[in-house]
């Protein structure tokens, strides 16, 4: 007889990807010399407020992008992350051949996407964080700022919209007097 394997709780799932992070990323560094997974914890860290999902799907942002071979959304299944996180991550994901127009319309059909890759934008965008700046850095900064400020007020806009259907809801089922 068998003994089914009790669920992971989303904080050894998150422990989990935290570990699955710094492994695949070891070595990588980002263009200030600094530790590629570091990036991954900031950005997690900078969505702790939305839940340990959320953390994950920030920790794991980059992964398959980068790190396809080794990680993919069967793995990430098998090892019990749940569907939210596993669509959150492929939200994040640019394949080959998406264009950045498509990648960005994608990413706003996920909300979770979304406040993650603010987050991510918001530390991208940070030029201390680079050796030097060159051209080339100043118009990727540009063109995140872009992407950010369309994602904050597409999420604004969302938020307002959550906000209206609860108050109508909470009116409309009120009982006539």
């Amino acid at each position: 007889m068998t003994t089914a394997r009790p669920e992971p709780t989303s904080s050894q799932l998150l422990s989990s990807m935290m570990a699955l992070v710094a492994t695949e990323f070891e070595g990588k560094l980002d263009k200030g010399d600094n530790p590629y997974f570091m990036h991954c914890y900031h950005v997690m860290y900078e969505v702790r407020a939305y839940g340990p999902e959320v953390m994950m799907i920030a920790l794991g942002h980059d992964l398959i992008e980068d790190r396809g071979k080794t990680v993919t959304y069967t793995r990430l299944a098998t090892e019990g992350y749940p569907s939210r996180v596993i669509e959150g991550i492929r939200a994040l994901t640019k394949v080959p051949g998406e264009s950045y127009e498509e990648y960005k319309a994608k990413v706003k059909l996920n909300p979770d996407a979304v406040i993650v890759k603010m987050a991510d934008i918001r530390h991208n965008s940070d030029i201390r964080r680079l050796k030097g700046v060159t051209s080339k850095d100043i118009e990727r900064t540009v063109d995140y700022l872009k992407f950010y400020e369309e994602l904050k007020r597409f999420k604004e806009l969302q938020d307002q919209e959550q906000g209206f259907k609860a108050s109508t809801s909470a009116y409309a089922n009120k009982p006539i007097p």
